[in-house]
């Protein structure tokens, strides 16, 4: 793809083609955690019915944390 991209753009236009690359790429490591966050913070607040999924499980009436 980088070889394949300024071939298509030409000369006068590489400047522009490298950047619409480029700033993805580095954006992507930032916000990604960010949006993980996002997403699994308000999930992990919601009422959870199955102990297995919240990882406690109770053995003979005693809570014991499953790893």
């Amino acid at each position: 793809m980088q070889t394949i991209l300024p071939t298509a753009a030409g000369p006068r236009r590489l400047g522009r083609v490298m950047a619409l690359v480029a700033v993805p790429g580095q954006l992507a490591p930032l916000l990604g955690p960010v949006l993980g966050g996002l997403v699994l913070v308000p999930a992990a607040l919601l009422p959870n019915r199955d102990p297995e999924l919240t990882g406690i499980s109770t053995v003979a009436g005693r809570r014991t944390s499953v790893r």
